[in-house]
């Protein structure tokens, strides 16, 4: 399991010792288009400037409510009510072999090694729970726990070094590859799941990062 702030970290590090031209703080306004197919961006620097950049490639890597994909129109498939909610934190001291997942009747729980000796652990409830959940989550996530006595034992014995945090919105659903600005002329990255990310907020009301990456896919490709 990843600490994504971390792997951002590695992955921008890697484009840009591949010769991508990272520009941080950079906010895309909107997608420049010949009518048919995407064919660029107009964003504004951090400094205030506006930028325009054409590029035979627009890759939206802008998460599961993908701003790529709204102003695309990009159809959804296999659209179903989200079905469950979660909640997440980091342990120190506890030790954990893998991933180690526990199904349990109405929960889900996982719990995994990432980065700095840090374990992650998630727990999912149906949907219907969680506001339940949310007035008192704690006590819920510890509830949850117990139902997995090993695991609850190496709770107690580490150290939670980060404040739960999780969401009730997961959508469930596929995005078309295809829209109204052409085949694949933008391609929004969507997850059905949330992704933990340490030290951040959320995106899928789950952690996204801070930062604002733009590239010019164009030199990439």
């Amino acid at each position: 399991m990843y600490d994504g702030t971390v792997l951002d970290k590695i992955l921008v590090d890697a484009a840009v010792a591949a010769g991508v031209e990272l520009r941080e703080r950079f906010a895309v306004e909107e997608l420049v288009t010949d009518g048919q197919r995407v064919t660029g961006i107009r964003g504004r620097m951090a400094g205030g400037a506006t930028v325009v950049e054409n590029a035979r490639i627009v890759i939206g890597a802008d998460g599961v409510y993908s701003r790529v994909g709204k102003m695309v129109k990009v159809p959804e498939y296999a659209v179903k009510p989200s079905p469950i909610c979660a909640y997440y934190s980091y342990w120190s001291g506890v030790p954990v072999d893998g991933v180690e997942l526990y199904p349990r009747p109405g929960r889900m729980i996982a719990a995994g090694a990432t980065n700095d000796e840090q374990t992650l652990v998630i727990v999912y409830w149906p949907k219907s729970l969680f506001h339940q959940v949310r007035r008192d989550i704690e006590r819920e996530f510890l509830d949850a726990i117990s139902l997995v006595p090993g695991l609850a034992e190496r709770l107690r014995g580490g150290e939670r070094t980060e404040p739960f945090r999780g969401t009730g919105d997961l959508p469930f659903y596929l995005p078309s590859r295809t829209g109204p600005a052409g085949p694949s002329s933008a391609m929004p990255a969507t997850t059905r799941t949330p992704s933990p990310r340490k030290g951040s907020q959320t995106r899928s009301a789950m952690p996204t990062s801070s930062r604002r990456l733009s590239t010019r896919a164009s030199r990439a490709a």
